[in-house]
């Protein structure tokens, strides 16, 4: 897997295989550090190996996988959304006899889904959390969607106590986390909600403190925000913790604000109810799972445009982004104000 919300949103899987099937064992590749990081201490997973083979280039890749990979597995599964030839070709140097993956509706020249030599069609009305499950009946595993697990994550009690301690540092009053920011992947950064707004909302909501999370590549949106705001005892930037840190300050909030990201499901996978912010991306495959949520979204003809595809994102509105910029701060604090 690439990045870390992919990943958490295939852990419901790979936990019923794990217990429908308790004699395989289960080594899951991470292509991003911080996916591999939460894959620490799950019970379902036999082992983590972390390979950043998508920058790594063809000759490390090779040589990598001929060392450590090649004709040591029976199985690979690329999960549901990896539309990319690169993972096809992952899989295909595993040296994996069964191959198991996608046929997508959306894919480029070149993308060599035929390597996969079990494939399911792409269902573009189910959840990534269900595409990743269906792929379970090739294990002759049946699950009903009632049986669907939350995403896993296993934090520590030192992690925790962590995340305690800070919080008791902080005034006594509703925290909600923010992530401001998403992917700037193949032109994802068109998926955030004008930081402007969010701006708008903290200063509407007096009575709350905000957490503001996020990575290097989008301190520019948070340090406007806490600028905006100007209110630095409820406006906190979250800074130079790992992603596991992260998580457990994120299950100590009241609530989760995000655009659609990796944290939003990071929330998810520590159980904070989330409102997410939507635009170009369906909710039917990518809203809140397992917790309480609202999705947001101004409804506009033209969206969701987004499919899971190789191509950059783009928008072919005359309003650049409508989808984004017409969803106003006080219909999205009606939402934040029901859940909390």
């Amino acid at each position: 897997m690439f990045g870390f919300g992919d990943m958490l949103m295939a852990t419901p899987a790979v936990r019923l295989l794990k217990e429908g099937r308790p004699g395989v064992h289960i080594t899951w590749y991470a292509m991003q550090k911080t996916a591999a990081q939460l894959l620490e201490g799950n019970p379902f997973v036999d082992e983590v190996r972390y390979f950043p083979f998508l920058t790594s280039g063809a000759a490390a890749t090779a040589a990598h996988m001929i060392r450590h990979a090649f004709r040591r597995f029976d199985t690979a599964i690329t999960f549901y959304p990896l539309n990319r030839r690169d993972y096809n070709l992952f899989a295909f140097m595993t040296g994996a006899r069964t191959r198991i993956g996608f046929s997508y509706a959306h894919s480029t020249p070149g993308y060599l889904g035929w390597i996969h030599n079990r494939r399911l069609a792409e269902d573009q009305g189910l959840h990534c959390v269900r595409e990743n499950v269906r792929l379970l009946s090739f294990f002759n595993l049946t699950v009903n969607d009632q049986s669907i697990p939350g995403l896993q994550l296993f934090l520590t009690d030192d992690e925790k106590a962590r995340a305690d301690a800070y919080f008791t540092s902080q005034p006594r009053r509703p925290v909600i986390g923010v992530h401001a920011g998403t992917s700037i992947f193949k032109g994802h950064a068109n998926r955030r909600w004008p930081k402007e707004h969010f701006a708008t909302l903290m200063k509407s909501m007096k009575e709350c403190s905000f957490f503001l999370f996020g990575s290097q590549e989008e301190d520019d949106v948070n340090q406007y925000i806490i600028d905006a705001v100007h209110e630095p005892e409820r406006v906190v930037r979250i800074s130079g913790k790992g992603i596991r840190d992260v998580a457990a300050l994120i299950q100590k909030t009241d609530l989760f604000v995000s655009n659609d990201s990796g944290l939003m499901h990071l929330a998810c996978a520590v159980g904070t109810p989330v409102v997410e912010i939507l635009g170009p991306t369906n909710p039917a495959f990518i809203s809140p799972w397992g917790v309480k949520h609202r999705v947001m979204r101004t409804g506009i003809p033209c969206s969701p445009c987004f499919y899971y595809s190789a191509k950059p994102l783009t928008c072919s509105n005359p309003r650049q982004w409508e989808c984004m910029t017409a969803l106003k701060p006080d219909f999205v604090e009606k939402a934040v104000r029901e859940l909390l």
